[in-house]
């Protein structure tokens, strides 16, 4: 749905809600929010739907967690709940198969576009719901695993960002190893060196 600027308010109230925009989902709609009144005819998003971009160079983001108004550039995927979790179908709409299948289908001009009856024959691996959640459980423990690893990585960048110049200035001052006492001076080294040249 097209939403004309001139219907769009930079506050929220009573009977507004934010335009589900791609930057907002980035920013958690903590900055450059626009809001508009709803009526019956508003196409509203709930915070547990999931919406695909579906132009651009974020075709194919999947977004969710939010309450609001379609943008023209998403449309939200209606499944049955009785047969296929939330977080597994997030899971498979993220896999590097369905990605490029997005990418093939969705045009090669400028402004790349994926349409619903693009995107309709999508290959889908529907698996009992035990298997789903099984699925879920490993997806979820890897990216768990994947956090902590980014944050130790984080912490040994950190440190090693802070002991680089404390060993350059030992290094500097002779420190980092016992020094031979009858070894020179560096600046009779430096003296000696100008005076050949």
């Amino acid at each position: 749905m097209q939403i004309a600027k001139a219907t769009r308010f930079r506050e929220a109230g009573p009977n507004r809600l934010p335009i589900l925009r791609i930057g907002n989902y980035a920013n958690g709609f903590s900055e450059d929010v626009d809001f508009v009144e709803i009526n019956k005819e508003t196409l509203i998003a709930e915070r547990d739907d999931i919406i695909l971009t579906r132009t651009g160079e974020t075709r194919g983001k999947v977004l969710t967690g939010y309450r609001g108004v379609f943008h023209n550039n998403t449309f939200r995927l209606n499944y049955e709940k009785r047969l296929l979790l939330r977080k597994y179908l997030i899971s498979w709409l993220d896999t590097a198969a369905v990605q490029e299948f997005i990418r093939q289908r969705s045009g090669r001009s400028a402004q790349p576009d994926l349409t619903h009856k693009a995107f309709g024959p999508c290959p889908f691996p529907l698996a009992p719901l035990a298997e789903q959640q099984e699925i879920v459980r490993r997806v979820e423990a890897l990216f768990a695993l994947a956090d902590q690893i980014e944050a130790r990585y984080a912490k040994a960048k950190a440190y090693i960002e802070k002991l680089t110049p404390s060993l350059l200035a030992k290094a500097f001052r002779g420190e980092l190893v016992p020094q031979d006492p009858n070894d020179e001076p560096a600046s009779s080294l430096l003296l000696r060196l100008k005076q050949q040249h």
